[in-house]
């Protein structure tokens, strides 16, 4: 904020006090978020010059209302400009539909990003202000699709390389002062995403070298939770913070195993497994590899109720969490025939996980034929959605779903890749967008969306539109790139062009062009393989 006067008196205080709440007087509470603080403000006293201005040299403030005191009467004039403090990040990718709704949560998330990045990537503007590795994690799928920021992400896995603690464990936020009491926590599930976000930022840029780069402090951080599997094959809990799913989870922590943190140890371990396949370590590959595999066993020996059919919250809980479900079947742990009906479990119970988790649960239904729960989740209006941040008029993402914690958390904007990935339908299929996914989800009460995405080698750029009797898709492959196209369809009787030319009509298929392969048609959906260049797809019925 920059505080203008006029005609204060010299020595007058002037109080700036900041928060993204009211108290039932209408006044601005004295708050951070759910801490109750009486420092959140700015103190200024006046020169006595006839017109002064003044704003914070070395801090900034996250605030929705800001209420300016004073000890004496108010000058004759006064007011307060706001501005925006955040690194320049370029934004290079958008989504539009056509739903308000789709379109404030895409806005508010791309806000909320722009929000936390300020010389680091920081969970919240306001309370912490901090660097977390589970939080940069989730940060990073909205911020590698949306804005140019790779050097960025990065930075979060070079400061935490600093940072590590010769055990293998990461400091909670870096940089920090670990030796402080308040600093001095580990949080074992949070370690873990060090690894997840190496493989996602990998995935996305196609570089390996950042395989190599990080791969000893991976490795150590992994191998740390690796050496407390005991005799039952499972990772025992530590003295350490144990989060399974946040804010405020429903996941109960009681025993000696949780079973959310034995799943992301066995993801880890695949992906590290991958990792050193990548940079050309046989040995280290295969011994992650049996690492995982023997882990995936013990977990689904000791915390699967095989007639229930679902994943105990942990070895000391009769709970069977939605969220606990979602983890294990995201994370690889289930067998291929224990899946459907865990699946369709977690499908019919709507939405009960935490701000960590949905994110699993959301790709989870997209990905296994469940776009319309998928998306019935994502635009539902409860007090456990997205959406009621918007219905309330907030124009930044919450921490969570409870109107209690902080207003404006990154970690919560990955909704917005989400709706490019999914409703738009452009997806990555191998690392560095060599192969490109264009696969939408129709919703029948949604008439279009569009989505771009700025990569090396071009621009990717979709739109779908229904018609009277179908509809459109539009889509432009850069060059390099091949991808991999799926159109939804009603049924086997429709007909299918490009650019007016026929490609099928009902079952029958026509002589395709160089430009479109390998065609197939089931009942619900064409698939064909495109490479770079625009495409406009026609899809119609027949009845």
């Amino acid at each position: 904020p920059v505080l203008s006067l006029k005609g204060a008196k010299a020595g007058q205080r002037f109080t700036l006090r900041y928060s993204e709440d009211l108290d039932k007087h209408g006044r601005v509470k004295h708050n951070v978020c759910n801490d109750t603080s009486e420092f959140y403000c700015d103190c200024y006293i006046a020169s006595g010059r006839l017109r002064e201005e003044w704003s914070p040299n070395f801090c900034y403030k996250a605030f929705r209302y800001c209420e300016i005191e004073s000890d004496m009467a108010l000058p004759e004039e006064y007011g307060l400009l706001l501005a925006e403090a955040h690194t320049g990040i370029r934004q290079v990718g958008y989504f539009v539909c056509g739903d308000p709704l789709l379109n404030a949560l895409f806005s508010a998330c791309i806000q909320t990003q722009k929000n936390n990045a300020l010389g680091q990537l920081v969970d919240c503007p306001h309370r912490e202000q901090a660097q977390y590795l589970a939080d940069a994690d989730l940060q990073a799928e909205s911020l590698l699709y949306h804005f140019d920021v790779v050097s960025m992400v990065e930075k979060v896995l070079t400061d935490f390389t600093d940072g590590q603690h010769a055990d293998g464990s990461f400091p909670f936020v870096y940089p920090s002062n670990f030796e402080h009491p308040n600093f001095s926590l580990k949080i074992p599930e949070w370690d873990l995403h060090f690894i997840l976000l190496l493989w996602k930022l990998f995935y996305y840029t196609g570089n390996s070298e950042l395989l190599e780069t990080y791969y000893a402090p991976a490795e150590n951080t992994l191998r740390r939770q690796l050496n407390c599997i005991d005799t039952s094959g499972l990772v025992r809990k530590t003295e350490d913070w144990h989060i399974s799913d946040w804010p405020y989870p429903e996941i109960e922590q009681s025993g000696e195993y949780y079973t959310v943190h034995n799943c992301l140890v066995y993801r880890s371990t695949f992906l590290m497994a991958c990792i050193a396949e990548y940079c050309g370590r046989k040995k280290d590959a295969q011994w992650f590899s049996d690492q995982a595999e023997a882990l995936r066993l013990a977990i689904m020996k000791n915390l699967y109720d095989p007639v229930r059919r679902r994943f105990r919250d942990s070895s000391g809980s009769a709970n069977f969490s939605q969220a606990v479900s979602v983890a294990a079947l995201s994370y690889g742990v289930v067998p291929r025939k224990e899946q459907p009906a865990l699946l369709r479990q977690i499908a019919a119970e709507g939405h009960h996980t935490s701000t960590l988790l949905s994110l699993d649960l959301l790709r989870l239904l997209f990905e296994n034929g469940k776009g319309a729960e998928a998306y019935a989740v994502l635009t539902k209006v409860d007090d456990h959605s997205w959406a009621r941040m918007i219905h309330l008029g907030y124009q930044t993402m919450w921490e969570g779903f409870r109107n209690i914690e902080s207003h404006c958390h990154a970690w919560n904007a990955y909704i917005s890749r989400i709706m490019t990935e999914y409703v738009a339908g452009i997806r990555i299929l191998e690392p560095g967008f060599q192969k490109i996914g264009i696969m939408p989800y129709l919703p029948e009460t949604l008439a279009f969306a569009e989505a771009s995405l700025e990569i090396s080698c071009g621009n990717i750029y979709v739109r779908w539109e229904r018609s009277s009797n179908g509809y459109t898709l539009k889509c432009h492959i850069p060059h390099g790139c091949s991808a991999h196209v799926v159109l939804p369809l009603s049924g086997q009787n429709a007909v299918i062009k490009e650019r007016g030319q026929l490609v099928a009509d009902g079952g029958d298929l026509a002589d395709l062009p160089k430009r479109l392969q390998g065609l197939t048609i089931q009942s619900d959906q064409c698939r064909l393989q495109i490479f770079h260049g625009f495409y406009l797809f026609t899809v119609e019925s027949k009845n």
